[in-house]
């Protein structure tokens, strides 16, 4: 497989998982809120956020995710950035493996667990084929992993911000 095929497989993969919660997220929310709530009580904030969101709402903000996430892989691709590559590929696994967490805590499955084995093994794949290549200097690798990480979080709590004012906006404007 050629090192761009790759690369571009990861907005595929991400899209995949994020369909799968737009489709997913709301229905079994509203099957285990109560387990949620009691077995977590310190995300009552963020499962009353996640009930008012719509679903063309939280559609907006994966569409938003996306465009990033591809706007960056365009870069990482066309200027053969493989540690920005590498680093943004090891934050979307960590998004997966904390997916894997969460069904495990909650011990039922969640919104993205039928779909995290293939994703996993994608980054896995991924990130040893461009290892083995001789692409990736480690520690420039890790300083893009922390800075996606840490994009990634502002990002998702602004663009989730974003969201209840569209849906704040849609509803006052009776739309």
């Amino acid at each position: 497989m050629k090192i761009e095929t790759l690369m571009w497989l990861l907005p595929v993969f991400f899209m995949i998982h994020e369909l799968e919660e737009i489709i997913i997220l709301k229905p079994w929310l509203r099957r285990n809120r109560e387990t949620l709530e009691y077995r977590f009580p310190v995300f009552k904030k963020l499962l009353a956020h996640l009930d008012r969101l719509t679903v063309p709402a939280f559609a907006l903000v994966v569409a938003e995710e996306f465009v990033i996430l591809s706007v960056i892989t365009i870069i990482a691709v066309e200027f053969e950035l493989f540690n920005l590559f590498a680093g943004l590929l090891g934050a979307f696994f960590l998004h997966m493996l904390m997916h894997t967490v969460q069904a495990v805590m909650v011990k039922r499955s969640g919104p993205a667990v039928p779909v995290i084995t293939v994703v996993c093994l994608y980054c896995l794949y991924a990130l040893i084929y461009l290892y083995r290549s001789g692409l990736l200097v480690f520690r420039d690798t890790m300083i893009w992993f922390l800075a996606a990480s840490v994009f990634v979080v502002v990002n998702l709590s602004l663009a989730h911000y974003a969201a209840a004012f569209y849906d704040r906006k849609m509803h006052s404007d009776g739309i």
